[in-house]
């Protein structure tokens, strides 16, 4: 189980959703500038639930966090559009008939760094996740959404090896983009 020090502070501003992301309390300095010990619980209780098949764990979970103590905690804005995300997810989830499976969506700006994501990345603001659906292909899973008539600011085929699906909070472009190694981004899913 990961263990990370969060500033205090942090830990007084959002206990709420430390606890609702499965982090536990383990001791805290409580001195100007202290620290807070959180420990990572992979108990089932501790799965919010924002839409009927996607967890807040399951949105803001990383391996990448988890191997460097980066907490990755969304903001209450970001927890909004992190329902707004999921909610795009269950649409996709009823069109395709299959779970889908994220392997990214809300990133902390310490994990997005780590990642190497953009800084203007959409899964900074809980706006964007990286799927797979078991039985199809990525190009498969990105043609089916790009025909579904669902609201998106970016779908991308990245890499041949995953989906990116970015939002927007009021204005999606339907953008449909490709990359591969080598060739930056092309218009379409190619």
């Amino acid at each position: 189980m990961p263990i990370v020090d969060i500033p205090c502070e942090d830990c007084e501003l959002q206990q709420d959703l430390i606890k609702l992301q499965g982090w536990t309390f383990i001791d805290c300095t409580e001195v100007m500038g202290g620290f807070c010990r959180l420990r990572y619980d992979d108990e089932p209780t501790a799965t919010a639930k924002l839409t009927p098949h996607f967890t807040l764990r399951e949105m803001t979970e990383s391996q990448t966090a988890a191997r460097l103590g980066i907490l990755n905690l969304p903001t209450e804005t970001e927890l909004t559009n992190l329902k707004y995300l999921a909610e795009a997810m269950e649409k996709i989830r009823a069109s395709v008939k299959q779970p889908i499976r994220i392997s990214s969506a809300f990133r902390s700006s310490k994990l997005n760094l780590a990642v190497g994501g953009t800084s203007n990345s959409a899964h900074l603001r809980g706006l964007a996740a990286d799927i797979n659906v078991n039985g199809m292909t990525p190009r498969q899973l990105a043609l089916h959404i790009s025909e579904m008539k669902l609201p998106f600011d970016q779908l991308i085929l990245e890499y041949d090896s995953w989906v990116h699906v970015g939002l927007h909070e009021s204005k999606n472009r339907q953008e449909l983009l490709t990359i591969r190694k080598g060739t930056g981004y092309l218009l379409g899913i190619c």
